[in-house]
């Protein structure tokens, strides 16, 4: 179970980026103490730079190098961890890069910032092998119960997820007959569909998991050696 004072450490977090006084190192704290309990991130413990045991192994010296924080995956991966708290301005091309390079031995790197992403950046994020984390967005996940006798997470998301995919599969496989005639039905005024073909609509809040969603649909319809295409409105989410 989290700690009961989280929801109001992160509460007084967000007002000091909403003030223009955003608290670095709270975010830092935060980012540290929450990264165990946000599902969709799969991190098994988080150390601060200097507390973590296999330092010396990657090269590192124990004081703030342009990395804050590191964590290890549920699967063994080590990932970096950068925490920008700015309330006005944007990360620069040149501390991604710079970034980048100092955790350059560690197999993920993660920026955790509260900036608004650029395209200019998304494009040195790809380059860089760097994953963007909205701070303010993701922390909150940690908020989520969970069973202390099973450690399963309790996290409502997966309840809405599962109808999600089987209302998805549902309609590409069996849609409407209404519909279906006007998917047919060229100068209808709906977008023609040619025949063996589907189409849905998935519809979900912000950070309940449309992707993995997405993934799932395309699991279950999908056969080995079959392709699937995915398209995506920014290279940002791509990675």
């Amino acid at each position: 179970m989290i700690e009961g004072d989280l929801q109001k450490r992160l509460e007084r977090f967000e007002a000091s980026v909403e003030n223009k006084a955003a608290d670095g190192p709270l975010l830092e704290e935060l980012v540290e103490q929450c990264a165990p309990d946000i599902p969709d991130w799969e991190v098994s413990d988080c150390w601060a730079l200097g507390d973590y045991p296999g330092l010396s192994e990657l090269g590192l010296e124990p004081y703030d190098d342009g990395i804050d924080l590191i964590a290890e995956k549920t699967d063994g991966r080590r990932v970096a961890i950068q925490c920008k708290a700015l309330s006005d301005g944007n990360v620069t091309t040149t501390m991604i890069q710079k970034f980048a390079g100092k955790a350059n031995k560690l197999d993920e790197r993660w920026l955790v910032t509260t900036a608004q992403q650029t395209f200019a950046n998304a494009l040195t994020l790809q380059e860089c092998n760097v994953l963007w984390k909205d701070a303010l967005a993701e922390l909150p996940h940690a908020l989520v119960d969970r069973d202390s006798s099973t450690g399963d997470s309790a996290d409502p998301r997966t309840a809405m997820q599962n109808e999600a995919v089987g209302e998805c599969i549902r309609s590409l496989k069996n849609p409407p007959p209404e519909l279906l005639s006007q998917w047919r039905e060229e100068g209808s005024g709906v977008p023609y569909l040619p025949e063996n073909v589907g189409r849905t609509k998935l519809i979900l809040p912000c950070g309940t998991g449309k992707t993995r969603v997405s993934m799932r649909i395309v699991e279950e319809l999908c056969s080995d050696g079959d392709l699937a295409v995915v398209l995506v409105p920014s290279i940002a989410l791509i990675g």
